[in-house]
């Protein structure tokens, strides 16, 4: 509920149930709380959205600007765990702005990521001249 539904709300129970002044006051009260909880939600999503944009953000320039790295590279250099690198570089990909190659080195698979070239992630059939 956001405020206008909660402010509705409190003027509807004072107009059908007629409660003595010191329910209405607590009932104000409570949903004063819940108001400002759910704001305080809002602005905490908010805060996790835009860390979450800096950390793709950052993850994104190393490889641009080292290419060819692994998941294990990028958390040494970012010094940031191996499961935090593989949910961002995964975010990544599936926006289409990394992509990956598979070799097998030594018997073992090697994932190394790469930045995506400008020329694919531009619609040039959208651009107007």
């Amino acid at each position: 509920m956001n405020r206008v539904n909660l402010g509705m709300l409190l003027i509807q129970f004072r107009k059908y149930n007629q409660t003595e002044y010191s329910e209405s006051i607590y009932l104000y009260s409570y949903i004063s709380i819940v108001t400002w909880n759910i704001t305080m939600l809002e602005l905490a999503n908010s805060v996790r959205k835009k860390r979450a944009f800096e950390n793709k953000w950052h993850v994104y320039e190393i490889i641009n600007k080292k290419p060819g790295l692994t998941i294990y590279d990028l958390s040494k250099l970012t010094e940031w765990s191996v499961g935090k690198i593989e949910y961002y570089v995964k975010k990544l990909v599936k926006d289409g702005v990394l992509e990956n190659s598979t070799e097998i080195l030594n018997g073992r698979v090697r994932k190394a990521y790469f930045p995506t070239p400008m020329k694919k992630l531009v619609d040039w059939n959208q651009i107007e001249l």
